[in-house]
């Protein structure tokens, strides 16, 4: 299927109904914004991005990332997130948020890469929690400015690569 492109800046909000898409890309790179709101229902999302990053895009409800890559300008997941497969989520320089719990779909676990932009421009990499002791996410691959956990995150490896502080609750 060929990804939905978006012209300009798109909302997508239901009042707790669930949300569904493919693949979305922007027109421009950076040019076109996403907002996605289930008023507390569900988001399954594709790929977004992965052909022509978004602008600054923001998600919230209970996610399923269906896709492997999430590319924007700056990327924040309100609500708990479920990978899928292994996935990368990066931005042009600005922040990744996660402000939810974070797991598997299943019980094998899956890669999660954050990249917040390239070597001197990197934006800062903010996870709440994710995995179990007994169902881990796969490695996490960090690339940041500053990277903050405020819970306890289960994987089965890891690398961060932070410029500036690294917080670890």
């Amino acid at each position: 299927n060929a990804p939905v492109l978006l012209l300009s800046d798109t909302t997508l909000a239901t009042n707790g109904s669930a949300i569904s898409t493919g693949t979305i890309d922007g027109t421009t790179a950076g040019g076109q914004a996403l907002t996605v709101n289930a008023g507390g229902g569900a988001v399954t999302l594709g790929d977004l991005g992965s052909h022509m990053r978004l602008g600054a895009t923001e998600v919230t409800g209970t996610v399923r990332l269906a896709g492997a890559e999430y590319s924007a300008d700056s990327l924040g997941f309100i609500g708990p997130v479920t990978l899928t497969q292994a996935t990368t989520v990066s931005t042009s320089g600005g922040a990744i948020s996660i402000a939810g719990d974070i797991q598997n779909a299943g019980t094998t676990p899956l890669a999660l890469s954050l990249h917040a932009g390239p070597d001197g421009t990197r934006g800062d990499v903010d996870l709440v929690s994710g995995g179990t002791q007994s169902n881990p996410l796969g490695r996490l691959d960090v690339a940041a400015g500053d990277f903050t956990l405020t819970g306890t995150l289960w994987v089965t490896g890891y690398r961060i690569d932070a410029h500036g502080k690294v917080a670890l609750s």
